[in-house]
């Protein structure tokens, strides 16, 4: 579904970087309006994807990515849902497969656990992808720098005693 109208797009302005032409912008909307709930200071969106089965599905599962980490939503028929997150360090691998229509995004983390979420839109897939490969090189990123501090503290922070006065 796309965003006609001006008044459509100035409701869903502050969403706007979430939605693709697949994606349903009230249902978005809802999502967002969740999320923002849950958001830590300073942590912000920056992906939210809605799976879009081929058959009729009254609970899709939902991704949601943040700058601090990725999250997903499994809702069931009884208006239960399983909410499970991950730090972005807690990230083992993340695999993009694209079929000829829809796409499935597995994330693998360290703790053993999987989320699989198939029946994604293609453009939907390749930005999470590209945010999970973007955060995957931000933490390789900070923990050499960590690494490299420590090193650097551990050399420098020999003290000698019995060389004074």
């Amino acid at each position: 579904m796309s965003i006609e109208g001006p008044a459509e797009s100035n409701q869903y302005a502050h969403i706007a970087k979430f939605i693709t032409e697949d994606q349903n912008p009230e249902q978005v909307a809802k999502i967002y309006e969740k999320l923002s709930q849950l958001l830590t200071k300073g942590e912000e969106a920056l992906y939210i994807a809605v799976q879009n089965p081929v058959t009729m599905d009254l609970t899709p599962e939902i991704l949601v990515m943040t700058n601090r980490r990725f999250m997903h939503y499994k809702p069931d028929l009884f208006g239960r849902a399983k909410f499970t997150d991950y730090i972005w360090r807690d990230m083992r691998t993340v695999e993009l497969e694209e079929n000829v229509w829809r796409a499935t995004l597995t994330i693998d983390t360290l703790t053993g656990d999987r989320i699989r979420v198939d029946n994604l839109i293609k453009e939907q897939a390749r930005r999470l992808y590209s945010i999970a490969q973007q955060m995957e090189e931000n933490v390789r990123e900070e923990l050499r720098l960590r690494e490299m501090e420590e090193k650097r503290a551990a050399a420098g922070g020999v003290i000698l005693g019995g060389l004074g006065s």
